[in-house]
């Protein structure tokens, strides 16, 4: 397990750079730009709210206290939590374009990739999370996992500017960011299902309706961006 740990490890250690060096393309100088509207967005939450990187980090490892602890020390309803909305928008419409820099991309596509899938992969769920509390009257239940999905969404605009803006300042191949995307959606992602699953376990929920959960409101959404995403590259 060491071994295959340090195999896979060593290809992305080699290709980090000495030192960092602005790409000089069509593609970074938009996301160039993107990254400075992304900094003020952060710069803009800072101020309104000085303790918002450390509250959001503890949100992310809340379990069945996160609604209480989104009232009380992280809101999701104030003005400094929707720019943060705002940021992972931007963010992952940065990555997305980052990937047009991919052979086979046409503008429907990248039209595509850079405003549809970062909207889908976030409102989508949020959306059939609504309409099953609405037919389930299950509201106080589903809205715990309402609460994951944002303070979740919110961190991985963080990150998402992080890598981008490492990726514009390096030779990091864009291939290389879009595996250290990936994994970093994949931890997220289970993460939050391990936190749904215990928390509904604690409310006595069958996994009949944890399995059509994770089938239908979680994995569903993400089939869906995945597909679009490899039928664009392929294109």
């Amino acid at each position: 397990m060491h071994i295959s740990v340090i195999s896979i490890l060593i290809p992305l250690v080699n290709e980090i750079p000495e030192e960092l060096t602005l790409r000089d393309t069509s593609i970074a100088q938009v996301v160039g730009f993107g990254l400075f509207i992304a900094f003020g967005l952060l710069a803009i939450t800072k101020l309104l709210n000085k303790d918002v990187f450390r509250t959001l980090f503890m949100a992310n490892w809340k379990g069945n206290t996160i609604e209480q602890y989104v009232k009380e020390e992280h809101s999701i309803k104030s003005g400094w939590s929707f720019i943060l909305i705002v940021n992972y928008w931007l963010s992952f419409s940065l990555f997305g374009y980052v990937i047009t820099d991919l052979p086979g991309i046409d503008d429907m596509t990248l039209l595509l990739l850079v405003i549809f899938i970062p909207i889908g992969w976030l409102f989508l769920s949020q959306l059939n999370l609504y309409l099953c509390s609405i037919l389930t009257g299950e509201y106080k239940i589903l809205v715990q996992f309402f609460y994951f999905r944002i303070v979740g969404a919110q961190l991985m605009g963080i990150v998402l500017f992080v890598l981008c803006s490492f990726w514009i300042l390096s030779n990091m191949p864009s291939r290389t960011l879009i595996w250290l995307v990936s994994v970093a959606l994949a931890l997220e992602f289970f993460i939050r299902l391990i936190k749904s699953t215990v928390f509904a376990r604690q409310k006595r929920i069958s996994w009949y309706y944890i399995i059509l959960y994770i089938c239908t409101l979680e994995t569903l959404p993400l089939l869906v961006c995945y597909y679009l995403v490899v039928q664009g590259v392929q294109v």
